[in-house]
């Protein structure tokens, strides 16, 4: 219960105790150290030259914030997306590059088909753009395809589209507005050139066409007009899409989607028979009942039309120095 005083030789020996059991701590401390890397600073240096193997700053921890950890950790979650899933389900334009050419076509085609309705494929010029749409016959023969050419003349040229062009261009474009919100998935393959030019609306296409069935009236010059507002070149002889011609009582005429011309056969105002024929020999192929007609130029030309044309011409130019004189 009291205190015990040790003499000299009890300090030394307790001295002696207490300096063994920090040689045997140091020993244990020692071993410690190396079993976990080293020492303190060898063990800094260690961290450091791993945070520059890993990219970070010397001494300084790599920031991830809380938008960029949610991604993180929801990219390592979820599974990745196929691409056919990746583009079937996009809500919004994306860039999709680094596809093989070919298979980008395919993908394509699959996510149009997993998805429904329509699809644009865009080329780079028309002859890939040809390509492409061999290959979508070749990967699914019973897909719609539509092909949109561009113009085959530079912007302020002083000619013209050919009548070819300007014909395939009128029946894709035709094709399109016919088109119903439940039709089956279609594929249109068009060039960075052709996607650039402006096109009538939609609801002036779908008021340009005309459907002529067998048993159905029109008169003669309803119908003349109607070609001629709407692109039609009047010809001696139809030979090429855009093109028509009246003798007496036929009107042939080459529609912008049809592959064949076809001549009508009037009686009055009474359609009596509808027959396609072949533009060079003329002679008759088959019988018809009912015939679309599409436009055969993107520029219509109403009288509306022609006197806005004319009133933006001399606002923007002013009058010709014929008559500024």
């Amino acid at each position: 219960g009291g205190i015990v005083w040790a003499g000299e030789g009890g300090d030394r020996r307790e001295k002696e105790r207490e300096g063994k059991g920090k040689g045997e701590e140091g020993k244990e401390t020692e071993k410690e150290t190396a079993r976990r890397g080293g020492t303190g600073a060898k063990r800094k240096r260690g961290k450091r030259e791993e945070r520059k193997r890993r990219g970070g700053r010397e001494g300084k921890r790599a920031y991830v914030s809380p938008f960029a950890r949610a991604r993180l950790t929801t990219n390592l979650a979820t599974p990745p997306m196929n691409p056919v899933s990746l583009l079937s389900n996009l809500s919004s334009p994306a860039a999709v590059h680094g596809a093989p050419f070919g298979v980008d076509v395919l993908r394509l085609i699959e996510a149009l088909e997993a998805r429904g309705s329509a699809a644009l494929y865009v080329a780079r010029d028309d002859k890939q753009a040809a390509t492409a749409l061999k290959l979508a016959e070749f990967f699914r023969p019973s897909l719609e395809l539509i092909r949109l050419p561009g113009w085959d003349v530079l912007p302020y040229d002083r000619v013209s589209p050919s009548p070819a062009v300007a014909a395939a261009r009128c029946a894709a474009l035709a094709r399109l507005s016919q088109r119903a919100a439940n039709a089956e998935p279609c594929l249109v393959v068009t060039t960075a050139s052709s996607l650039v030019q402006r096109v009538p609306p939609l609801e002036t296409m779908r008021a340009s066409s005309l459907s002529v069935y067998t048993g159905g009236r029109i008169q003669q010059d309803e119908l003349s007009s109607y070609l001629s507002v709407n692109g039609y070149v009047r010809v001696a002889s139809v030979s090429e899409k855009g093109e028509y011609s009246i003798r007496g009582g036929k009107v042939d005429i080459y529609p912008p989607t049809g592959e064949e011309p076809v001549r009508l056969d009037l009686f009055g105002d009474e359609v009596e028979t509808i027959k396609a024929f072949d533009p060079e020999t003329q002679l008759s192929t088959r019988t018809l009942k009912r015939v679309a007609l599409a436009p055969g130029s993107e520029i219509l030309f109403h009288e509306e039309t022609l006197a806005l044309s004319r009133e933006r011409y001399l606002a923007a130019l002013g009058p010709p120095a014929c008559y500024a004189m």
